[in-house]
């Protein structure tokens, strides 16, 4: 078999379609609950662990296929529409089994439950559990609208959605120009966009901000940021280390930004550095690899 029809075999059936509807799942959900409201074996927790698991990945999964396809064929327009659909379809899918691990969860059936999938999966349970209330599902939602709506913004205006403040597209490729004068009216173009869209901004975030304060009540938490953090999964542990790993960045990485963009306008021969300038790598502009130079089938 050619290394093309084991892809295709391997994208075959790959798309949001094949996820079973929530309210299939929401039944299946309400008989492992049945089951486990009373003692049950060993062999029986470790079963409705294994489906439910199963069906936690099974999202994870396609969504992986979708993003490697997607390199493929770039201007599918399908595959960016079930890759919406499955980021829609996850908060149903965890608010459904919220209910089943919370009772896995209850301390009668913790232990047995970590002995049938490992401290992490109880640790997860947990997690879900409380974060994943059926109660917030409109929350959840109607905050990922609000940020995706952000996001898409954020492509319009030429920034980076997955890098904070990076320019992206023919903004970035602009302000790397060898003339200073495009470069300078690139900057302005770009601020003038930012500046448009700042009000609006603003009344989205204070938005999200009184969704994220509700979710986080209905949920039981004090505050957003302690609901925050119990959803991601983030332990003392790791957060003491990203505090540590932040003051050794300002301690030893912080003090060589200014010698090495001074560096870098003596390199340039930029004497009166100006915001468009900062992007500015050498004086040939952007970098363009010849895709004739090295032919891929040939090495």
């Amino acid at each position: 078999m050619t290394q093309k029809a084991e892809l295709e075999q391997w994208f075959s059936g790959v798309g949001a379609g094949l996820l079973p509807a929530l309210d299939t799942v929401a039944q299946k959900v309400e008989r492992a609950v049945s089951r486990l409201r009373f003692p049950c074996k060993k062999e029986e927790m470790a079963e409705v662990i294994r489906e439910a698991v199963d069906d936690l990945r099974q999202p994870e999964l396609l969504r992986k296929k979708l993003i490697v396809r997607s390199f493929f064929e770039p201007d599918k327009r399908e595959i960016h529409e079930s890759l919406d659909q499955i980021a829609a379809y996850l908060p149903g899918l965890l608010c459904e089994y919220s209910d089943l691990f919370a009772v896995i969860s209850q301390p009668t059936k913790g232990a047995r439950a970590a002995a049938a999938a490992g401290g992490d999966f109880l640790a997860g349970a947990k997690r879900i559990a409380s974060c994943y209330k059926k109660e917030i599902l409109p929350q959840l939602l109607l905050e990922k609208d609000l940020i995706s709506g952000h996001l898409r913004r954020l492509d319009e205006i030429s920034l980076s959605c997955g890098r904070p403040g990076a320019v992206k597209g023919e903004a970035r490729h602009m302000l790397q120009s060898p003339s200073r004068e495009r470069r300078m009216r690139a900057y302005r173009s770009l601020a003038g966009r930012m500046a448009r869209y700042k009000n609006e901004v603003e009344k989205e975030f204070v938005e999200l901000h009184g969704v994220r304060r509700d979710m986080a009540g209905r949920a039981g938490f004090k505050t957003y940021f302690d609901y925050a953090v119990t959803r991601s999964g983030l332990t003392e542990e790791t957060r003491a280390r990203v505090t540590a790993f932040r003051q050794l960045i300002q301690e030893h990485l912080a003090p060589l930004a200014f010698p090495i963009r001074a560096g870098q306008w003596k390199r340039l021969a930029v004497t009166d550095p100006k915001p468009w300038d900062l992007m500015y790598t050498a004086p040939f502009g952007l970098p363009v690899i010849d895709l004739g130079a090295y032919p891929l089938e040939k090495t």
